[in-house]
């Protein structure tokens, strides 16, 4: 008789998604600090460029011509969100990424 591997009642794929992409905005993060130092943008600017690129459509920030707006607006959201919210964003990653 085959017996079937029982998981912990805690595991899900999904959980385990999000610490893949909690690992990546992590890196993503310490990789980009002497960026955030330069850039020394305020509590709010950051904000609103993380906040814009929430509500934004992919095309929406694809479609931005100059490289180096596009890379603001994304170092601020990562900034922002993986120093204010923590999981939430990288549950809100999650979301986005799998709906590509």
């Amino acid at each position: 008789m085959l017996k079937t591997l029982e998981y912990p009642n805690t595991f899900t794929y999904s959980a385990l998604f999000l610490n893949i992409v909690g690992v990546i905005i992590k890196k993503l993060f310490q990789e980009l600090q002497s960026v955030i130092k330069k850039l020394d943008l305020s509590v709010d600017a950051t904000k609103y460029y993380a906040g814009w690129i929430v509500k934004a459509k992919v095309t929406q920030i694809t479609d931005i011509v100059e490289p180096n707006k596009r890379y603001l607006y994304l170092v601020a959201f990562i900034d922002h969100y993986y120093k204010k919210c923590g999981l939430r964003a990288m549950a809100w990653l999650a979301v986005s990424i799998a709906s590509l």
